[in-house]
């Protein structure tokens, strides 16, 4: 159990939004421990409780939050420092998933095997519907591939499907070229595995909420109900940390959420099945 001295030190950092001003509780403000902090602290209406009784008629426990109970607007400070230590470590992993897409759509457009797979899918789509070979531009590619494996023999081997056939035609009914073509799938489409692990939903949601937290960030340094010392530091925490992490996200190339699309369908099991299924 932390003495009252501890309290009050974090107290203070927390007035200061400084976690150095914690002195030897510095350590309770850092990266994990301030997601954890506002489960301890007291609410506002447990803090009006606390200072309408008098100090000494106070249990133990309540002293030690009653540094707490005193501090404005503790909760605003606790996520401020949260967003402080956190901001550069999220840009970084925001980074990593974009990083990760970027390098599955430079991989899907550079792939030589796909793009011949897909012109024999897009053929085969092509004849399916009866079409004009001239229409192949207009035909979906992207909503063949999943279906490809549906189609199975059914007779003699049922493991066989219209993806096999497919793979065979686009190497010319060579069974060696078709090893070669599949090898070249598993080396060129090697950025896809990561890719296929992302959900872009939840990453989208990710890149709004950490610009939703540097907006929440701007407008508590703007609140009068901060004094002057808070507000200057809360811009100070903008400025340094915050505002290059952002800066830092915008300067990256943007992948091409189609391609990242794509290469999420060509990721699922079909696509696995292209580098194995004739080795």
């Amino acid at each position: 159990m932390p003495t009252t001295q501890e309290t009050e030190a974090l107290a203070l950092g927390l007035e200061a939004v400084d976690a150095a001003r914690a002195g030897p509780v510095a350590h309770c403000l850092d990266a994990e421990r301030t997601s954890l902090l506002p489960t301890a602290m007291p609410t506002a209406e447990e803090a009006a409780q606390l200072l309408s009784h008098p100090v000494e008629r106070l249990r133990n426990i309540e002293r030690l939050v009653l540094p707490l109970a005193r501090l404005p607007r503790a909760r605003q400070r606790v996520r401020a420092l949260h967003l402080s230590a956190n901001a550069e470590r999220d840009a970084a992993m925001l980074q990593g998933r974009l990083d990760a897409l970027g390098a599955a759509c430079h991989a899907l457009r550079g792939s030589l095997a796909l793009r011949r797979f897909l012109r024999t899918v897009a053929k085969l789509g092509s004849w399916i519907n009866s079409s004009d070979p001239e229409m192949e531009k207009g035909f979906a590619v992207s909503s063949a591939l999943g279906k490809l494996r549906l189609f199975r023999a059914l007779r003699k081997d049922k493991a066989v499907s219209l993806l096999h056939m497919a793979l065979l035609a686009a190497a010319g009914g060579e069974v060696a070229v078709l090893q070669g073509l599949c090898s070249s799938f598993a080396l060129e489409l090697e950025a896809l595995e990561p890719a296929a692990r992302e959900d872009l939903a939840d990453l989208d949601k990710a890149i709004q909420q950490f610009a939703a937290e540097e907006a929440w960030l701007l407008a508590e340094a703007d609140d009068s109900a901060n004094s002057i010392a808070v507000r200057a530091k809360l811009r100070a925490i903008h400025q340094e940390v915050v505002l290059p992490a952002r800066q830092q996200l915008q300067s990256a190339p943007a992948p091409d959420f189609e391609d990242a699309i794509l290469s999420r369908r060509l990721e699922s099991e079909h696509m696995k099945h292209l580098s194995t299924c004739w080795n």
